[in-house]
């Protein structure tokens, strides 16, 4: 008897799931490329199950309560080697404390990102009994790690947040950095002025009512009790307005702090020459008050942004080591030891920390972060590489040139942050104005009155100088920006805006042009969108697409994953990537083929072309069996508020954009808006740099970016404005420091800004009417030192109060 053998072609490419969707137990994705089940419950990958069982074993499955899908999926977080930890030399680098009984280290964790994070990461001594303790500061997503070395090294306890799904990022700048201790001066110095200030003034009480209990020589003991308590203030706590009062004379340059510094020393001379010469009690209640007004000013400027970092270098960006190839061997080695034709191993996804020769026969390299181009750049054998790149897809070697400190990034970054002339740090130019002109006219009138009451008796006519330059001290001038622009930037901040300091708020008033990286600035970090072209597909096609594309690295596969991702992925066969062409492989008998032009011959391009002609340039074809079937054209993801942005700063500034990137979404801008200075595409950095230079001529310039692409132009502009999706992490050189969720913001941000300026003139008016006020009756010697002494301290606080006030509710009325 014979049998007939039948194959039967089963489509299994369903419309309906085949599977039934089951999420994983310890991050809460989506079970798609198979489900790893255990008694206890289902995972996603091997890594969500490992940590799900450490924990479990602990007894810290109270993880899992406090938030919903508290775990972070381990599908795509890199295992890290940290071998070059167990060095003695990088310990001592990296470690805060070190003994033979206890380590400290801050570690960098960016992943933490909720409660259950800090929960866990704090009960680390209960997975392991070598810690010791750990807490977590969040804000900066750090955590200060204790533990006992000879229980545990500093590589295990690397390898243990690793393994939970935090793993630290250590960088070259952490091991670089000098530990510098925080300057708690300003803290001493307001307490040791504030304490003089209130005891002088409660045992000068009895004077300002005009009595007098005491006798002679108690009288005499409180005034040297004063002269005792002031000394410190004047030579510690006033000695910064000293020594920049004397740079500045030295500079041939007035600063606000001269007249300042003027009126500290003209009180404290006409205070000891009262005591020496027993005709009063002085003005130490003034001086020291005074003191500690303009100390608590400075205060109020630093203590918003001291914890963010605006200048951070290359170094922040390097990891501490790579891998070095010795005799074969593998050997993770810092980045400082690394030296030309040593023979370096960089997989998918690492850094390329020096300039070198590539010695695998092709490599993809993404160098987005240094030029702004997104595509990956095709490398052939023997080309030269370059710093600042990550490799996309197989692993490859090279051979290094260069050591790090002189390679191009290094390079890159060093030329960019070489100041322009006119940025001038931390100088205020309406206070320069101010103190330039308050300082010479002071001066004059001082001498005059000096001049004309001499003729009265030189004993009045000192008294008359020394009041001039008492009742006209610009204490109050010199409080009005700290408290008014610092109050402005608390407020900001709370809003995830960061301004470097004081000045920016004045120079943000004055912008007239504003210029737009693209690349991360007004488009979003979610994935691009693609537009299909071609023929229709069916949910079959779509899901075999998909299934294909997510075995891929590469940006446009990433893409069409996200795009198609309601379609169940089944299994593929024969799956091949061709580095820099595209990828391929079978899902159910039929070959699927993603990839550039080179990957497909010219004759079904031109075909296709013909077909479905496009005046864009294509991203990536798809082939499903011996067809070309569509292409797409990737699109970027821009903000949603983009058009009010661009049109609400048009009102009264011109407005820019300089891209790294090709020009595939110019129409769309230029749909947006029609009235752009500049649109400018495929630029390097150099050419962004002097491209601001020249706009700098006639425009004061406001540089919107991020990246180290953008460091040039943002240091080259008077406002450089870096947009990030996180302030604590890497983040140009730049004068400002906004979310990337607040960029629309901008438009108020510069209006609050110039409103902010006028309330400085107006405080200004408030302080000269005052000063007019008061120098009318000392010019006339008719001011008494006990009005003196109220007046002086009652002029800065109204100031103060009227700056902080309005420049609350000016924030408030733009709800920033």
């Amino acid at each position: 008897m014979m049998h007939r053998l039948i194959f039967i072609h089963v489509d299994l490419l369903l419309d309906k799931p085949i599977k039934t969707q089951v999420l994983c137990a310890h991050c809460g994705d989506k079970c798609l490329e198979g489900i790893i089940a255990s008694q206890e419950a289902s995972f996603c990958c091997a890594g969500c199950q490992t940590v799900y069982h450490i924990l479990h074993d602990h007894q810290l499955t109270h993880f899992y309560s406090m938030d919903i899908a508290a775990g972070l999926s381990q599908k795509y977080i890199r295992k890290e080697q940290y071998e070059y930890l167990d060095e003695a030399e990088t310990q001592e680098k990296l470690c805060n404390y070190i003994s033979t009984s206890t380590i400290s280290i801050w570690l960098s964790l960016p992943t933490i990102h909720c409660t259950s994070c800090i929960w866990l990461i704090e009960n680390l001594s209960r997975i392991n009994g070598g810690i010791k303790h750990a807490s977590v500061n969040y804000l900066e997503k750090r955590a200060l790690i204790h533990f006992d070395p000879s229980r545990i090294s500093l590589r295990q306890v690397a390898v243990l947040l690793s393994q939970l799904g935090y793993p630290p990022l250590i960088t070259l700048h952490d091991t670089e950095q000098t530990k510098e201790k925080k300057d708690r001066s300003i803290y001493y110095k307001i307490g040791i002025s504030g304490f003089v200030f209130g005891n002088i003034m409660l045992l000068s009480f009895p004077e300002y009512l005009g009595m007098n209990p005491f006798t002679d020589s108690m009288s005499l003991y409180i005034r040297m009790i004063n002269v005792i308590l002031v000394m410190p203030v004047i030579l510690y706590c006033a000695r910064d307005y000293y020594r920049s009062s004397y740079q500045s004379f030295k500079q041939k340059h007035l600063n606000i702090d001269l007249p300042i510094t003027i009126g500290i020393t003209a009180l404290l001379v006409k205070s000891l020459y009262d005591i020496m010469a027993g005709t009063g009690p002085g003005y130490f209640d003034s001086l020291s008050g005074l003191i500690f007004f303009l100390l608590i000013g400075k205060w109020v400027q630093h203590i918003t942004y001291s914890r963010i970092k605006f200048d951070l270098d290359y170094r922040s960006y390097f990891p501490v080591a790579a891998t070095k190839v010795v005799d074969g061997l593998e050997i993770k080695v810092s980045l400082n030891k690394i030296v030309p034709k040593d023979i370096l191993r960089i997989r998918h996804g690492e850094l390329i920390p020096t300039d070198g020769q590539l010695l695998s026969p092709q490599a993809a390299i993404d160098y987005s972060f240094v030029t702004g181009e997104e595509d990956p750049v095709i490398i052939e054998e023997e080309d030269n590489v370059y710093s600042g790149g990550k490799v996309i897809g197989p692993m490859v070697e090279i051979e290094v040139e260069k050591s790090v400190v002189t390679s191009y990034l290094t390079q890159l970054w060093n030329d960019a942050n070489v100041k322009p002339d006119h940025n001038t740090g931390n100088i205020s130019a309406i206070n320069t104005a101010v103190a330039k002109y308050f300082t010479i006219c002071i001066l004059i009138i001082a001498v005059g009155s000096f001049w004309y009451h001499s003729s009265y008796g030189i004993d009045q006519a000192l008294h008359v100088f020394t009041s001039v330059l008492i009742i006209a001290c610009p204490c109050a001038i010199a409080l009005s920006i700290p408290f008014t622009f610092g109050n402005i930037i608390r407020l900001l901040a709370l809003r995830h805006i960061f301004f470097k300091n004081t000045n920016v708020v004045e120079k943000c008033a004055a912008i007239s042009a504003v210029v737009f990286d693209k690349t991360g600035t007004i488009t979003t970090h979610k994935s691009k969108q693609i537009n299909y072209v071609g023929l229709d597909l069916s949910s079959h096609e779509k899901r075999a697409i998909h299934s294909i594309a997510i075995h891929s690295t590469h940006s446009v596969c990433q893409i069409l994953c996200k795009y198609y991702s309601d379609y169940e992925v089944i299994t593929a066969t024969d799956i091949e990537e061709i580095t820099g062409k595209g990828i391929q492989g079978r899902v159910n008998l039929k070959m699927i083929r993603i990839g550039s032009a080179d990957f497909f011959g010219q004759n079904e391009i031109w075909s296709f072309k013909h077909q479905f002609p496009n005046d864009e340039s294509y991203s990536a074809y798809i082939w499903i069996d011996n067809k070309l079937v569509g292409a797409i054209m990737k699109k970027s993801h821009f903000i949603d508020e983009l058009s009010t942005l661009i049109n609400t700063l048009s009102d009264d500034k011109d407005i820019s954009l300089i891209s790294g990137d090709n020009d595939n979404d110019k129409p769309y801008l230029q749909k947006v808006f029609n009235r752009w200075s500049h649109l400018l595409f495929n630029k390097s950095p150099i050419e962004k740099l002097h491209f601001i230079k020249q706009l700098s001529l006639n425009h004061k310039v406001a540089m919107v970016g991020d990246g180290l692409n953008d460091a040039g132009a943002l240091m080259q502009s008077d406002v450089g404005i870096a947009v990030s999706q996180d302030a604590s992490h890497f983040t140009p050189a730049s004068d400002m420091i906004i979310n990337n969720e607040q960029i629309y913001t901008l438009p108020d941000i510069f209006s609050v800004c110039r409103s902010a300026v006028r309330i400085i003139y107006a405080s200004y008016a408030i302080a000269i009417c005052y000063n007019i006020i008061g120098l009318s009756y000392a010019i006339q010697g008719l001011l008494s030192p006990i009005i003196a002494a109220i007046l002086m301290p009652v002029s800065s606080i109204t100031v103060v109060v009227f700056g902080y006030i309005l420049s609350t509710v000016l924030v408030k009325r733009h709800s920033l």
